[in-house]
């Protein structure tokens, strides 16, 4: 088959995808007696439309439906967006547009996204649409998101496959001296060179002492002999994310940081082990949280262990010790265990993994053994 041929199929395959999930969202409107829903996360709005820019919402109702943006897309709008929705453009951050669709249409009662919106738009749009309805609609986009399509798990297997890469070559890279903001600004220019279009989240850099920070920023501190190094870090491949983490040592690690990190490798790949479809996601969390308890380090442990990944880096299902979520097929997951010590320095180690008929399948490749550079 030839490629022009090829890429027809694909873009057919895409547009018949999103009128499916839109009819699903039309029909919760109608189920719920909700005339219209305004999309404005702009990952729900890519989902559902296509569109990759960084301004735009969609009106979704039975006899109307919108891409609205305003001048600077106009072209790539008329690119991207599937043709079963109408491009309006409009000035630049109005919601008049859906003013003058409420009263074309006959529309009363309008949902809009509770979770995304802000107060400051919740109330332009109440102005805007006064004397309507607004119906807090939160979660029901997210609901299609947590299953992937096989298409999306190509793109999710993608740039995870960039992230693995850029960490190879990072090691070569890695030496005492340089700085976490050295690295932070390598594994980004790495990570687009490859083929991605950004990072999926600031890269989180943190050596010695700043390692025992979950969630820590890349600073100016230089690497140093005894350090452990943690790289967390993603890219964007085709509007989908990769999440990886790996923590490495630099120059001679003391006993202790090795046992630390032995122990979090052991819990990793039993919670790995234990994940299935219909399996609790607070089951899961509990395997690797109660193996790092009997070794001691229970409460060095203090953050969920996973998370969905998909055209969010965070999305549902959560893997934490509160989620009352069950695993699916085709949902796409991180467990990233990890322990953290002020003072001394942690250890978290993170792979990308889909949940198959028969198990679980780990997306990344990159070596766990500990690497000492």
């Amino acid at each position: 088959m030839k490629l022009k041929t090829c890429l027809a199929n694909l873009t057919v395959a895409n547009l018949n995808l999103q009128l499916n999930r839109i009819q699903g969202i039309l029909n919760y409107l109608n189920t719920h007696k909700i005339d219209a829903l305004v999309v404005t996360k702009l990952p729900n709005v890519r989902y559902l439309s296509g569109f990759s820019g960084s301004a735009g919402y969609l009106v979704l109702a039975q006899k109307a439906k919108y891409f609205v943006s305003d001048f600077r897309y106009k072209i790539q709008a008329s690119r991207e967006i599937n043709k079963s929705l109408r491009v309006k453009i409009d000035k630049q951050g109005s919601f008049d547009f859906i003013r003058e669709i409420s009263e074309k249409y006959g529309l009363k009662r309008i949902g809009f996204e509770s979770g995304a919106m802000v107060y400051s738009q919740v109330q332009i749009l109440k102005k805007v649409l006064k004397g309507k309805k607004l119906v807090p609609v939160d979660g029901l986009i997210e609901q299609f998101t947590t299953v992937k399509t096989n298409d999306e798990i190509d793109n999710i297997r993608y740039a995870v496959k960039i992230t693995d890469k850029v960490f190879s070559k990072l090691l070569a890279f890695i030496k005492p001296g340089i700085t976490e903001t050295d690295i932070a600004a390598e594994l980004t220019y790495l990570q687009i060179k490859g083929g991605a279009s950004g990072n999926s989240f600031s890269p989180i850099v943190a050596s010695g002492e700043n390692s025992a920070f979950p969630h820590a920023q890349p600073t100016n501190r230089k690497l140093k002999s005894g350090d452990l190094l943690t790289l967390d870090f993603g890219c964007i491949y085709n509007g989908f994310c990769s999440d990886m983490t790996r923590t490495i040592g630099i120059g001679k690690l003391s006993a202790e940081a090795k046992k630390i990190y032995q122990i979090v490798s052991d819990a990793q790949q039993l919670a790995i082990n234990s994940i299935a479809k219909n399996k609790s996601t607070k089951v899961v969390d509990s395997v690797a949280r109660n193996y790092i308890h009997s070794k001691g380090y229970g409460k060095y442990f203090g953050h969920g262990l996973g998370h969905g990944l998909g055209i969010e880096v965070h999305e549902n299902p959560r893997l934490n010790q509160i989620s009352n979520s069950i695993l699916t097929e085709g949902n796409v997951v991180t467990v990233e265990p990890g322990i953290y010590i002020e003072n001394f320095g942690g250890v978290r180690i993170e792979d990308d993994v889909i949940v198959t008929e028969d198990g679980c399948e780990v997306l990344n490749s990159s070596p766990k053994e500990l690497i000492i550079i």
